[in-house]
Formats: C-alpha cells, structure tokens, sequence
C-alpha cells in the first residue's frame, strides 16, 4: 500500500505559503511547544438544511477526500484561518513523534445527496486538530486539543451535482455560506438553511 510521505519544515512552509496565496483558507499552525487549552471539550453539531418548492431537487455533500475526512462543512477562526475538524492520516499525532506511526494513502472521494426537505448532520465532539512539527525530528505531526471557547464561522458547501467520472465522487457548482457562532454553542447545533423557495 502507498504511504504519505511525511513533510520537512522547509515543505511545510512552502506548502502553507501556496495555500495562503489561494482563495481557499488556510490551516491553523501552531508549534509542538505551545501550551494549550486543556481544558473539558464542548460538543456540538454542524447541520445543513434544504428545502425547495421547485419539485425533487437534491443539494450534494462532499463526505469524504482524498484525505479521508469530509469538507462540506468547514471550522474557520475569525480571521478566516481553518482549523482542521480531524487529524490528517498522513501525519502522526505529536505523541508518537518517537515511536514513529502508519501513514495512510489517498481516501476515495464520496458524495451524498439531500433531497428536499431533508437535513444532514456532522457531529463534532469538540476537539480540533491543528498541524505542529515534532520537537525531535523535522516531521510534521498533529496535536488533539479541546476547542477554546470563543467566537468562530462554519463555511457550508454544497453543490448543485456531482462527477463520478474520475477517481471517487466530486462535487460540481459548488456554492459556500458563512454563519457565525460562539463556543459553548446555545442549543448544541450550528445550522444553515440552503433555501430554494421552500
């Protein structure tokens, strides 16, 4: 099986600085030897929402990459930097930065449809996963930690198809929305209504 390799510092950078010169947000980066919060995780859930009076018309959700984890929902600090809801197989978390771990390969891609009148939710169990670099090797690696509270924006995305037609499943015309909340999160739900006259 094809391993991910794992990225110098120098790749790092070059990686992060090419991501910061696109439209897309840019991964949260903190050192291996920031302190941070440790204190308990508060839970919530992300849900997108569709209705239409236009007869069976569906929304599609990208619910996996080729990282392995979905992207139709998306946790962006107040300066628009992402913070990634799951660790990255291709990284070992910190704490096994001496021992070494498995790296996976390329996740097929899945989309799903919502249907009118429908919903879809991503459960969050209050833990994010920012990328760091192990202090005794130049590997990157990732490090679990509680969300802070504090204020953030969720981008939803949907698309209006989907492409099979190459390796997994794509999304196509895809469409984002912002909505901004607050951790704790009152009534354990942060939600986006797609509506298309329903």
């Amino acid at each position: 099986m094809w391993h991910a390799p794992r990225m110098r510092p120098s790749a790092i950078v070059a990686a992060l600085a090419a991501i910061a010169c696109s439209s897309e947000p840019t991964d949260v980066v903190i050192d291996a030897g920031t302190t941070v919060d440790a204190g308990a995780p508060s839970p919530f859930v992300f849900r997108i929402r569709f209705v239409s009076d236009d007869g069976p018309e569906k929304i599609y959700l990208q619910t996996g990459t080729m990282e392995g984890p979905q992207s139709w929902v998306r946790l962006l600090d107040t300066s628009g930097a992402r913070i990634p809801l799951s660790g990255n197989c291709a990284f070992c978390s910190c704490d096994q930065c001496n021992g070494g771990c498995g790296v996976c390969g390329a996740a097929l891609p899945t989309v799903a449809a919502v249907e009118a009148g429908q919903q879809r939710d991503e459960s969050f169990g209050g833990f994010v996963y920012p990328v760091s670099q192990c202090s005794s090797t130049s590997f990157a690696c990732y490090t679990r930690t509680p969300l802070a509270a504090g204020n953030y924006v969720a981008r939803f995305c949907w698309g209006s198809g989907e492409d099979s037609s190459g390796f997994g499943a794509q999304i196509t015309g895809e469409t984002c929305a912002d909505v901004s909340f607050a951790v704790p999160v009152a009534g354990g739900v942060v939600e986006h209504l797609v509506d298309h006259g329903g």
